[in-house]
């Protein structure tokens, strides 16, 4: 006797379209359930994480371009706002590939983004006259993992750092790293292969719905393999998880937007074709872009299922990288 090769599902155009209403559900609560990127024109124009049906999202840029400082605010915004609504933010995993970035020093650029929001919150102001300090330059601001680890705190700074503890102790959120010890995060089989893999584990005893891997271009292989190729294996590894487990991807890679281009117009190299894969896979595609010192980033969509293009210019805190005001839109195009 021949089986149906997926008795629990009904294929039919039939069977889909009677699920309609209970599949949408009530769109006031559908609001209420989204996941907040705390950006407003992209929480307006992407309806937040969709942690429900899951999504890839991919952030690229050049080196030092603060792609990890993006991600962090995301998470960070809507640990706080989420829990601040009386709402359970999503279970998160950050898997960082990066050996300059391993736990501890994610842990540590943690503190100190939430530390200077609440200075900021207090009144200081970075960049400019500081009311609070009385200076022309504010006294408080400046935290970075560096400060943590080897200068002399005021009593505020002390203050801010604790509640910053404090805040943190309630994300639900792991972080693994490099280290075998940490998690082997560069081991992709041991994270992705079968029911037992690590982000399997997650999913199903945490809860896992929200996974940020930092660094794509890290993950190793037993055999001499390009950065493309890299991608192009890690890409089709996250997309099953986020397939298979209706999660989250939030996916960091060094390949530039204008070398993905080149690719899709055949003149770049073929190193660029890992990142044109992670762009295809993508629900919406994010470029950063920073100077030094300036007290902002440019943040833009570059391709989207969900929206047209566009990009924002989010004012920062240069030292922890903490976001603060209000994103505005910008003209400004990547090179």
């Amino acid at each position: 006797m021949t089986k149906t090769p997926t008795p629990d599902y009904d294929p039919s155009i039939q069977a889909l379209l009677a699920s309609c209403e209970q599949d949408w559900g009530n769109p006031v609560d559908n609001r209420k359930n989204l996941v907040p990127y705390g950006i407003q024109p992209f929480d307006l124009a992407l309806y937040g994480l969709d942690t429900t049906n899951g999504e890839l999202n991919l952030i690229m840029g050049r080196e030092k371009n603060r792609k990890t400082t993006f991600v962090e605010n995301v998470v960070i915004n809507y640990m706080l706002l989420m829990r601040k609504k009386g709402l359970t933010p999503p279970f998160t995993v950050i898997d960082t590939l990066e050996s300059g970035m391993h736990p501890k020093r994610y842990r540590d650029t943690l503190i100190a983004n939430v530390a200077t929001r609440v200075l900021l919150e207090r009144g200081h102001t970075p960049g400019s006259s500081c009311p609070i300090c009385n200076a022309p330059k504010c006294l408080e601001v400046g935290l970075s993992p560096e400060f943590l680890r080897y200068n002399t705190r005021t009593t505020e700074q002390n203050t801010a750092i604790s509640t910053a503890m404090a805040l943190l102790l309630d994300f639900p959120l792991y972080i693994y790293g490099a280290n075998p010890r940490q998690g082997d995060t560069r081991n992709l089989a041991a994270a992705s292969s079968g029911r037992t893999s690590r982000w399997r584990w997650l999913v199903e005893e945490k809860g896992a719905k929200v996974f940020v891997i930092d660094h794509v271009q890290q993950y190793q292989f037993g055999q001499d393999t390009a950065d493309y190729e890299k991608q192009l294996r890690a890409v089709g590894a996250i997309g099953d998880l986020v397939a298979q487990e209706y999660v989250v991807a939030l996916l960091l890679s060094q390949v530039s937007l204008t070398s993905v281009r080149d690719a899709k117009a055949m003149t770049g190299k073929i190193g660029a074709s890992g990142g044109q894969k992670a762009a295809q896979e993508a629900n919406v595609v994010f470029s950063t872009t920073y100077s030094p010192g300036s007290g902002s980033m440019r943040i833009g969509v570059e391709e989207s299922r969900k929206s047209p293009t566009f990009s924002i210019s989010q004012p920062l805190e240069d030292v922890s990288g903490a976001f603060y005001g209000e994103a505005k839109f910008s003209s400004q195009t990547l090179d």
